[in-house]
């Protein structure tokens, strides 16, 4: 579709506003072009964001995990102090022969995700 265009535009040397008409035929394309610029940017913009969440979501991750490798550290040690304590009691008492010669059972360790 060719279409002509016709607008004013002021003057910079006189300070009047005289009308000129634009030779740009096919406007119809240069507002194609500019809407797709436009989608192009607004994507440019989300891929832009969306990486910074993800930066931000890897490096929480990478925390959490840490913590709870150490959680895990101190449990295993308190379940061994908890075992070695009650294998005490229990050979005080008599009440375990394996306890009296101090074999205390180890926990079974879970991976994590």
């Amino acid at each position: 579709m060719a279409t002509w265009t016709s607008t004013s535009v002021k003057s910079l040397s006189t300070g009047t506003t005289e009308p000129i008409q634009l030779t740009h035929q096919h406007t119809d394309l240069k507002h194609r072009f500019q809407a797709e610029a436009a989608a192009a940017e607004a994507r440019r913009t989300t891929a832009t964001q969306t990486a910074d969440i993800y930066e931000e979501l890897k490096r929480e991750n990478t925390e959490l995990r840490q913590c709870c490798r150490q959680m895990e550290s101190r449990l295993e040690i308190y379940a061994t102090r908890v075992a070695s304590a009650g294998a005490r009691t229990r050979s005080l008492s008599g009440r375990d022969a394996g306890a009296a010669r101090g074999e205390a059972r180890p926990r079974r360790r879970q991976a994590l995700p």
